[in-house]
């Protein structure tokens, strides 16, 4: 470790008589027709790359060394969005030294971000409009023995009267946790967007830790060392038992099932799909991103077509067509049309990243709590 530590300091180490103001570096360099130029001082190493979600983390695009150890690439145009990116110096991944705005994950490491900005229509673009609230609130959950959050979007209007608002749970994916959707997804300015604009009921969006079982880093990406099955259990149980009994005791909500959606991505979007349909009870509205269930043919079995039908007012599932589950997510639509199961099926460009899970919610969120 201390030698790995030792090298990335050397490969980084500064030009010699250069003073800290010539040291520094702009990156990401956004320019005007939507091209990116990242850049990295590392005069010692022999490569260096950028990897990014533009392409879903497919190509290693290679920077060239230039005067003061300065490596630099321009890639693009792109359209307007929000990439992630790392750096690969000598094999090493490492976020982007110039860059603060990142986020770090246990499974998935750091990653740096990098914004191209349109004309501020984008749907998580920061608009000129009301803005909700977004808290954090902590709890000692009995059903895990952890200590857990969740965070909690409460629309702009909330705090103007005394009215019932409807609940979407919004669940991040496997490696995240409860602030991805508001860091990564942006959940809460789609969401004021929608709102002021007249296209979303308000509501709250209450957006816990989908990890009952953790993930470690040690556990690396999603597999079979990954115990999915008790996740689903427990993490279940801490929804039913902690975190919707916290948000009803300190929020005003409705009760009704016409007035809870459960929806997420990836992992998220697995377990909304098993909660959303073993609990209808509970919840009218269903979304799965980039998701599916990991046993579609038993939970399914268990619930008469009819019964599915009569209780759900919504079950919508999108999948990138570049995702590498969009293949399940197509056999699990076609189960559901085999039964005869209500559903709206949104089959997307894109792959597995953030950039399809953003422009998910914002075509789902309108559709949710419609009377």
């Amino acid at each position: 470790m201390h030698r790995i530590c030792g090298t990335l300091l050397l490969a980084l180490a500064p030009v010699a008589g250069l003073s800290a103001a010539e040291a520094r570096l702009v990156s990401p360099d956004v320019h005007a027709d939507g091209s990116v130029t990242f850049r990295i001082k590392a005069p010692l190493a022999q490569a260096v790359a950028v990897t990014g979600d533009w392409d879903s983390w497919k190509e290693k695009k290679p920077l060239t060394k230039g005067d003061g150890g300065v490596w630099s690439v321009t890639l693009g145009p792109w359209s307007p969005d929000i990439f992630q990116y790392t750096f690969e110096l000598d094999g090493l991944a490492l976020p982007d030294p110039e860059n603060p705005w990142l986020t770090s994950s246990t499974v998935w490491g750091k990653h740096s971000f990098v914004e191209v900005k349109g004309d501020g229509k984008e749907p998580w673009a920061l608009r000129d409009v009301p803005h909700g609230t977004l808290a954090t609130h902590t709890y000692v959950s009995r059903v895990t023995g952890q200590t857990r959050r969740v965070v909690v979007y409460t629309p702009p209007s909330y705090a103007k009267g005394n009215d019932r608002y409807p609940v979407l749970f919004l669940l991040h994916g496997f490696g995240g946790d409860e602030t991805d959707w508001t860091a990564v997804g942006r959940a809460q300015l789609i969401a004021d967007a929608l709102i002021a604009d007249r296209k979303a009921r308000p509501c709250l969006i209450v957006m816990p830790d989908t990890h009952a079982v953790p993930a470690q880093a040690e556990a690396g990406p999603p597999d079979g060392r990954y115990d999915w099955s008790r996740n689903v259990e427990l993490f279940d149980r801490d929804l039913a038992e902690e975190v919707v009994p916290l948000i009803e005791a300190r929020y005003r909500t409705s009760r009704e099932p016409e007035d809870r959606a459960v929806a997420g991505l990836s992992m998220g979007g697995a377990l909304s799909f098993t909660i959303g349909l073993a609990h209808l009870e509970h919840f009218a509205w269903v979304g799965s991103m980039s998701g599916g269930s990991a046993d579609t043919e038993t939970l399914l079995a268990r619930r008469a077509p009819d019964v599915v039908n009569r209780k759900l007012r919504l079950l919508w599932i999108a999948c990138g067509r570049g995702d590498t589950l969009i293949e399940g997510n197509r056999q699990l639509v076609a189960q559901l049309a085999a039964r005869g199961i209500h559903h709206v099926w949104k089959e997307t460009e894109g792959g597995h990243t953030w950039l399809v899970w953003r422009r998910n919610l914002a075509e789902l969120l309108p559709l949710l709590f419609r009377r």
